[in-house]
């Protein structure tokens, strides 16, 4: 599968910015559509497009997961959730809901979702796992940092700054900074799916060293 172009990327970048910003902003873009306005046009199409590529790589990851009974429900409830929270070990005894091996503390980690669901997963899974959540909730780590940021900003938080101008701020900090480092973040993911995860073997045999 093919990375977007930067230039697309940011195409869609600044629409989940505006999408945040306004929720009447798909409306808008869905009114040129019906005067058959070009960048409407072609603006929904590069959305669908980033939205297909994402779903691919979402299943590849849980294809590549998705091994055990508890792995569904594990990766079900991450589509739900609205935040996750990781410790550095798992508590003794546990089973990684992977692989169905019990784990040492130490080589697992704890995932809590939504404060209410818990699961234990081997570390060497860790990366696969919280990149299925960076995907399923992409629009929204994708624009984390910008928002971050603006809540920083004086004009903003007094609502001194139009949407459109506080767009063109965004764009203008450090050369474009914000959707440069979520490009390349994301350009690391879809490369870490495409050719390394598939060499983490998800069936392993290795005993638990107590």
């Amino acid at each position: 599968m093919l990375m977007l172009d930067f230039e697309t990327f940011c195409n869609i970048f600044y629409f989940f910015v505006r999408c945040e910003m306004d929720a009447s902003y798909v409306n808008t873009v869905d009114s040129g559509l019906g005067l058959e306005e070009t960048g409407a046009i072609e603006l929904v199409e590069q959305v669908k497009n980033f939205h297909r590529m994402r779903s691919v790589l979402c299943q590849d990851i849980m294809r590549h997961l998705n091994r055990t009974p508890m792995t569904g429900k594990l990766l079900d409830s991450f589509c739900r959730a609205s935040g996750v929270e990781q410790y550095g070990s798992a508590p003794p005894g546990s089973t990684c809901v992977l692989t169905g091996l019990e784990l040492n503390p130490q080589n697992g980690c704890l995932l809590v979702v939504d404060h209410q669901m818990s699961y234990t997963i081997d570390k060497r899974f860790k990366t696969a796992v919280f990149n299925l959540w960076y995907l399923v909730h992409l629009p929204q780590e994708l624009t984390l940092e910008v928002f971050k940021w603006l809540r920083t900003q004086h004009h903003w938080n007094h609502g001194k700054t139009d949407i459109p101008t506080a767009v063109g701020q965004i764009r203008n900090y450090e050369d474009n900074n914000f959707a440069k480092r979520a490009y390349i973040k994301l350009t690391k993911v879809c490369k870490y799916i495409q050719s390394d995860m598939p060499d983490v073997a998800i069936n392993s045999q290795h005993k638990v060293n107590k």
